[in-house]
């Protein structure tokens, strides 16, 4: 490579800022150390290292590690093998079944349905269904259009629909459609879904985060929203502030400003506009940046190493603020924002032009009794033309398999989806359309009455997992109090021993009872500091490790959920609750055997435990897999041992197990 064709006489000179420059362009920003919590895994909290780059390094570690199992680190000798099945706390699936009306149409589908292409494009009855539904729902106003086809050009309607394999996909798709150059940023408040941070990073976007705090009762609030996006725009302004810097050195080795007067003049202008900025409206300095872009490119039309030069000085738009990822009911905390709660927040966002909602109600309507709570949405606030609303079949209606989502946003955006859709995967499945098309063709009762049903049980399952974990007198209702003891009386547990169980857990606390969802965040901050064995505690990975490891418990890391300064783990209530007590019971005598101070051995093993012998799992059922109350219970049949079948249970199914087992839970931990 020469240097002699530029205008410029000292090629050293040159050439060591040219390689500046070059390094700086290819890495986008400074290289930052990673911290040493990062680097060894070490227990020190993240808190004290909030590099956003050591928080990438650490969610791929525990994602890594929470993937591949706990090590041999956190076992005690005389604990390696006590319980002869796992417990799944970390699940996300339904509790119970799909509706059993929904279930026929997926069966109903014909072989000649399955042999051909169908439009990626949802069909028109499933755009009309979609439009019921949603108003049913209050997801929308009654006077909101929806269309199917964003390609048709005289289309007008308010929204349109696309449907994909699940949120997740959908969400993916729209960060390609969102983010415009390297360094955007979404913002979300955490814990968030570890999941998603993937497709933000792949995008090459930024994830900026703000934490839900017990004093605004674990929502977000405008004052907090505003200040965060005006803090990053400042400091992305400031980034490229020092782009502009670099980039007119690097125009001095092309020529002078009397060589190329215009190129500096519109330079110049970009610098004013960056200093002058008021980071709400970004249409100037975007303008001004495509004219610096296309003059640069009309000069270098005759020159040598023209796309070596168009490439490292051709300048990117502005980064900024894009999208505001918004998750109501909110999960893992099952808090909920009314729609008055979500009118304050648009206002705020209406003044940032550039920003896009991407409102996630996955969770809208699991609302647990007693609270009569209705999720609020920003499709029908001055935000919907700027928000695309992400609603899922897996929580609600046991179709998480299918992967089952839909979008529901402007034409624009939906446009965006439809097309990475069609590259990607071509179309989404013909179980996801029909599945999405059963459900939202339900007659409305029927609805009602499954979601209803699902919800009174998540309800109680809540309730008993709170009796376990605070203790009985935390809930006032004495109906409620009954049903729970008498789930310990069913089996065989003295009233001693309940007594003494549902004192609750010492030391664990509940960060906030859900209102959704089935959900429950596990405060482990008792037990920071303290060992397991020789094995100190500190992080919410640590937890998880040593509590799988030694009781077969299984929860998420609050580090899969984007938060790494508080040791909570997720604990899934869908389970039977002859499971919830269970886990509890185990959970409950691990943590009893936690030490101020390290020991390489229990001397005794814990009181009232046996040490079973190594068994294969058994795949056969303990009960029969039911829908709600108002299906039909459907016969089963004898279930393949390549898998295990996960339980799902009605209260009345349970109690049967239960007097059937006549299992006492003091006997032997298992």
């Amino acid at each position: 490579m020469s240097l002699i064709t530029l205008h410029h006489s000292e090629t050293s000179v040159a050439f060591k800022l040219f390689s500046s420059v070059l390094f700086f362009m290819l890495h986008s920003k400074l290289l930052t150390n990673y911290s040493k919590f990062a680097e060894s895994h070490s227990s020190e909290p993240l808190a004290k290292s909030p590099d956003y780059t050591a928080k990438m390094k650490r969610l791929g570690d525990v994602q890594h590690e929470w993937q591949q199992g706990v090590g041999i680190n956190y076992v005690i000798k005389s604990w390696q093998q006590l319980h002869k099945r796992p417990i799944d706390a970390s699940t996300g699936s339904s509790g119970f079944l799909l509706p059993e009306a929904v279930e026929a149409e997926l069966h109903s589908i014909a072989a000649h349905e399955m042999a051909d292409y169908i439009d990626h494009l949802p069909l028109k009855k499933l755009a009309k269904a979609a439009k019921t539904h949603f108003t049913e729902l209050e997801i929308i106003d009654k006077d909101t259009t929806i269309g199917r086809d964003p390609y048709e050009e005289n289309a007008k309607e308010d929204l349109y629909v696309m449907h994909g394999h699940g949120t997740s996909e959908l969400f993916s798709f729209l960060m390609k459609a969102i983010i415009k150059t390297s360094e955007d940023a979404i913002i979300a408040a955490t814990p968030t879904y570890g999941l998603f941070v993937d497709s933000i990073s792949q995008a090459k976007a930024q994830l900026v985060t703000f934490p839900l705090t017990e004093k605004n009762h674990y929502k977000p609030t405008t004052t907090q929203l505003r200040k965060l996006i005006l803090q990053t725009n400042a400091n992305l302004l400031k980034k490229y502030n020092e782009i502009l810097e670099i980039t007119k050195n690097v125009l001095s080795v092309l020529g002078n400003q009397k060589a190329i007067p215009q190129l500096y003049k519109q330079h110049a202008k970009l610098l004013t506009l960056v200093t002058k900025h008021n980071q709400l409206v970004y249409t100037e300095l975007d303008a001004a940046t495509e004219d610096f872009n296309t003059m640069l490119e009309q000069y270098l039309a005759s020159r040598s190493l023209k796309t070596l030069w168009q490439e490292k000085l051709a300048l990117p738009l502005c980064p900024r603020v894009r999208s505001y990822f918004h998750i109501n009911p909110h999960m893992p905390f099952g808090s909920i924002m009314t729609q008055l709660e979500i009118e304050r927040l648009a206002t705020e966002l209406e003044k940032f032009p550039d920003i896009t909602v991407i409102d996630d109600i996955t969770y809208y309507e699991l609302i647990l009794p007693p609270s009569k709570k209705r999720p609020g949405t920003f499709a029908k606030t001055a935000m919907q033309q700027r928000s695309v609303t992400l609603y899922s079949l897996s929580k609600q209606y046991g179709l998480a398999a299918v992967r089952a989502g839909i979008a529901l946003g402007p034409k624009d955006l939906i446009k965006a989806i439809a097309h990475q859709v069609f590259m990607h995967v071509n179309m989404p499945s013909i179980y996801t359309q029909k599945a999405l098309y059963s459900v939202f063709n339900m007659p409305e009762n029927d609805k009602q009455a499954h979601i209803e049903e699902t919800s009174t049980e998540y309800a109680f399952r809540r309730d008993f997992t709170l009796a376990l974990v605070k203790g009985i007198s935390d809930i006032a209702n004495k109906t409620l109090q009954k049903k729970i003891t008498t789930i310990l009386t069913e089996q065989k547990i003295s009233s001693k021993q309940q007594e003494d169980i549902l004192k609750g857990i010492p030391g664990l606390k509940v960060v906030i009872t859900p209102e959704s969802g089935f959900f429950l965040l596990l405060d482990f901050s008792a037990f920071q500091g303290k060992y397991i064995g020789n094995t100190e505690l500190q992080t919410s990975m640590d937890m998880q490790k040593f509590i799988y490891c030694l009781t077969d418990v299984n929860m998420i890391p609050n580090e899969v959920n984007f938060e790494f300064s508080k040791p909570w783990l997720r604990f899934s209530f869908c389970m039977p609750t002859i499971d919830i007590l269970e886990a509890m019971l185990r959970l409950r005598k691990a943590l009893a055997n936690c030490t101020l101070v390290p020991v390489t051995e229990l001397i005794e093993k814990p009181k009232g435990l046996s040490v079973p012998k190594k068994v294969a799992p058994s795949y056969q059922k303990t009960g029969p897999s039911l829908t709600p109350l108002f299906d039909k219970v459907k016969k089963q049949t004898k279930p393949s041992n390549a898998m295990k079948p996960k339980q799902h249970y009605t209260r009345s199914q349970e109690n049967k197990l239960m007097n059937a087992s006549n299992i006492n839970p003091f006997a032997k931990l298992r």
